[in-house]
């Protein structure tokens, strides 16, 4: 009886269709997205970085799947979002790009890279606007915020610190939470004195 069991239980996995490689590589990009979604800070763009590296592979191996590249979309887009949010100006405009050469007609890219476009140029000149006694938030309505870590409080000073298309930072500088000066090149960590 149990040689009979073995015989139909080989039998019945012969003839059992092979897994789904899209739905198994599918599952594997969903695990990816959860564990990005568990981390902080900056290691959580990275991560998501390879999780939208996976799925935009995914998409271009299986083009069947629309839905996934709707999703690859809408994931990018918001990714960009994410980066402009920490300071990463360029490489934002680089990735609403991207999106908008796959769907022109995307909103959330088309308005995100306008916005991004403005701050990734910045030069010298682009920071004419502040004016001395600008709140930080007047300031990043007008220059954007720097990027994630680019900032230094020492005593009643703050410091954000951009860099400029040319290379060089400047260090925009706050003194009792409004705006004072533009400092070229950008002072030394731990030279926050007025």
């Amino acid at each position: 009886m149990t040689r009979d069991f073995l015989f139909l239980a080989l039998a019945l996995l012969a003839c059992t269709p092979p897994a789904d490689p899209a739905s198994e590589e599918w599952a594997r990009i969903a695990e990816m997205e959860r564990d990005w979604r568990s981390l902080p800070g900056e290691s959580r763009l990275d991560a998501r970085q390879q999780w939208l590296d996976e799925l935009r592979s995914f998409v271009e191996n299986h083009p069947e799947h629309a839905a996934a590249a709707l999703r690859y979309d809408d994931e990018e887009a918001d990714f960009a979002i994410q980066l402009a949010a920490n300071g990463r100006y360029a490489e934002a405009v680089e990735h609403f790009e991207s999106v908008l050469s796959r769907n022109p007609e995307h909103g959330t890219a088309r308005r995100g890279l306008e916005t991004a476009r403005r701050f990734a140029g910045r030069d010298e000149a682009f920071f004419s606007s502040l004016v001395r006694g600008d709140s930080p938030e007047a300031v990043s309505q007008k220059v954007g915020l720097p990027r994630s870590g680019w900032t230094r409080k020492i005593a009643n000073n703050e410091l954000w610190y951009y860099e400029l298309t040319d290379g060089r930072t400047l260090a925009v500088r706050f003194v009792d939470g409004s705006f004072r000066s533009l400092e070229f090149p950008a002072p030394a960590q731990g030279s926050a004195t007025d």
